[in-house]
């Protein structure tokens, strides 16, 4: 007797424990979709040589109309950050990433300070849409002018006239940033 009461409560922990997983599998579900992104584990493990992609399959019914395709500047200023101290001869750099503009301010030792401001400038590039405007400078002290414009503490007009400061003092490079029609690999071959 005691053993069928033992046998019965370890099957049903067993049954327990199995449907806990389940449960937290069927989260990750959504609708007749699975998202390909929440099941890292199963489909990226370590010895998998699969290709990293992205990748989202909708109907129009899924889709309202009043969603709104916007990109996560948090993000994309990570990813810039991140791309630019990669980047041989940069030590430390910071990226505020606005509507239509990505300024960076990064600090290299190099010996070649043009090559190394347009590789930070195509590197910012690289991440945002076309239409994006780049700035970028290797003044220090526009570090704290980025950090107050994250911090979400201006208001408006406080906020567009820091923003049009900041454009101001980077362009006061030129040989950083672009001028006119005139392309950064134009000024570096001068």
């Amino acid at each position: 007797m005691k053993k069928q009461i033992i046998l019965s409560l370890l099957t049903l922990s067993l049954f327990a424990g199995c449907q806990s997983s389940n449960k937290a599998e069927m989260e990750r579900e959504e609708g007749s979709r699975v998202l390909v992104s929440n099941k890292n584990d199963m489909y990226h493990t370590e010895n998998t040589r699969l290709t990293r992609v992205g990748y989202s399959s909708k109907q129009k019914h899924e889709v309202s109309n009043k969603q709104v395709g916007a990109i996560n500047r948090e993000k994309v200023a990570e990813m810039i950050t991140s791309m630019t101290v990669k980047l041989p001869d940069v030590t430390n750099a910071a990226t505020l990433v606005t509507d239509d503009e990505v300024f960076v301010v990064y600090r290299a030792n190099t010996t070649d300070p043009k090559l190394v401001a347009d590789q930070v400038y195509k590197a910012a590039l690289s991440i945002v849409p076309r239409y994006y405007k780049a700035y970028v400078s290797t003044d220090q002290k526009l570090i704290s002018q980025i950090q107050g414009l994250q911090s979400g503490a201006l208001n408006d007009t406080e906020y567009t006239q820091s923003l049009d400061m900041l454009k101001r003092e980077m362009s006061k490079n030129p040989h950083l940033n672009n001028t006119g029609d005139q392309t950064l690999n134009d000024m570096i071959k001068k």
